[in-house]
């Protein structure tokens, strides 16, 4: 008997722009991959615990994956908060992905360089960002937002690739 959860994809995004952004991903995405987006709130109580939980299933489930998408506030490393939470993780199967500010300003980048239409939802936007990793092309990717994680789409290209667009 096949098991529907595998391969599984956990998308934890900070904030509502964050998930619309990873519902658009996941809608170009294959069907076989089963997916679930939960937001997360950074500064909502009991979030170390929880993610932790996520964590710990991670090494039980070898066909499970995390994604965990933030804004960094403006921090020169925004990675601190989530140092100590992702040392127990599998670094192959966990991806972060963050913008420099917050979610309004990149999609405020993305309009002003005529990258997208005033009407595109945070959709939209997910959308066309699945579009550019199933093509290994990078033109929103290396907004100035985007940029500060810029450099992982290599590292995880290939493995998250081969997982949502075989």
């Amino acid at each position: 008997m096949a098991n529907d959860y595998r391969p599984f994809l956990l998308i934890l995004p900070e904030d509502d722009p964050f998930a619309g952004m990873a519902n658009g991903f996941l809608e170009q995405c294959q069907p076989y991959v089963r997916a679930r987006v939960e937001p997360f709130g950074k500064g909502k109580p009991g979030l170390r615990k929880r993610v932790l939980n996520l964590l710990n299933s991670l090494t039980r489930h070898p066909d499970r994956y995390l994604v965990v998408i933030f804004d960094g506030d403006g921090e020169s490393d925004p990675m601190n908060f989530w140092l100590e939470v992702c040392e127990i993780c599998p670094p192959s199967r966990v991806f972060f992905l963050w913008t420099r500010d917050e979610a309004e300003n990149l999609r405020s980048e993305l309009l002003a360089a005529g990258q997208l239409a005033k009407a595109n939802s945070w959709e939209r936007i997910g959308r066309l960002l699945a579009d550019e990793c199933r093509l290994g092309e990078w033109r929103l990717w290396l907004s100035s937002q985007l940029k500060g994680c810029s450099h992982l789409l290599d590292e995880a290209h290939s493995e998250l690739k081969n997982l949502l667009f075989p």
